[in-house]
């Protein structure tokens, strides 16, 4: 599965993506703004507009895969391997030997998820390792060799956290980083606010006990396609949550 490309940048979301052969550059025949990536023989690309092709319309934000060298043959029967909902969303991919690991975020929260190729179609499983109120990324692999993986997993009142996994195991635990506030009866909760569209804004209320009706600190952030996801912040728990405040993030 040795190959070479050739990438060319259009704009900030816009590229081409050519495979070099010894007679010329071939394009790989995607729209300009989807992304796509390759791993041993599977061709992924994920569109950033909805594409129709081979019959079907995959929506913005889906990830579809296809055999590689189907594709360069003519083949367009792409298997969807990730759709987006009103609630979904995809954050990134991973490859080990034998799987694709997907990191969804479901109302700002992470998801892992589990896809196998398999002769007819792709199988899906959850994948042990995210947190509750959490983020979750898995941040190495080794696609070559093992179905090994390791997951950098933090939220507000959790430390990053570096665990070991296997797929179809259970996750180890190997560091934890430092504590920097005591976290003990302190809650994190998740509501919706509805805009005047009717649209239903998550966002995350930290706070220790007793604090009802205290000072709140209130933040948000939506640029950019940046989600504010939870994290552990030693300053806002030593300066704010330990001396009876309440914190909110609003997924803006």
């Amino acid at each position: 599965f040795e190959r070479d490309f050739v990438s060319r940048a259009i704009d900030f979301y816009s590229s081409e993506l050519y495979l070099r052969t010894p007679e010329a550059l071939v394009k790989i025949d995607v729209p300009d703004d989807a992304s796509a990536s390759l791993h041993r023989e599977w061709l992924l690309v994920r569109p950033r507009t909805a594409w129709t092709v081979g019959g079907t319309e995959h929506p913005a934000g889906s990830l579809i895969g296809i055999r590689f060298d189907d594709f360069l043959a003519g083949d367009r029967a792409f298997a969807t391997l990730f759709t987006p909902d009103e609630h979904t969303s995809l954050e990134y991919w991973a490859w080990t030997r034998h799987h694709l690991l997907l990191g969804t975020l479901r109302d700002v929260r992470s998801e892992l998820r589990t896809l196998t190729p398999g002769p007819g179609a792709w199988t899906e499983e959850p994948l042990a390792g995210g947190p509750e109120f959490g983020s979750a990324d898995i941040f190495d692999t080794d696609p070559d060799v093992s179905d090994e993986y390791l997951i950098d997993s933090s939220g507000f009142l959790q430390p990053s956290t570096l665990s070991y996994g296997h797929v179809g195991e259970e996750v180890e635990v190997l560091k934890q980083a430092p504590a920097f506030f005591d976290a003990s009866g302190m809650s994190v909760a998740q509501y919706f606010a509805t805009s005047e569209d009717g649209t239903k804004i998550p966002y995350f209320v930290v706070r220790p006990s007793g604090a009802e009706g205290g000072p709140t600190l209130l933040t948000g952030y939506g640029g950019f396609e940046i989600s504010l996801t939870p994290s552990y912040s030693g300053m806002i728990g030593r300066g704010w949550l330990a001396r009876g405040g309440t914190y909110v993030v609003a997924n803006i």
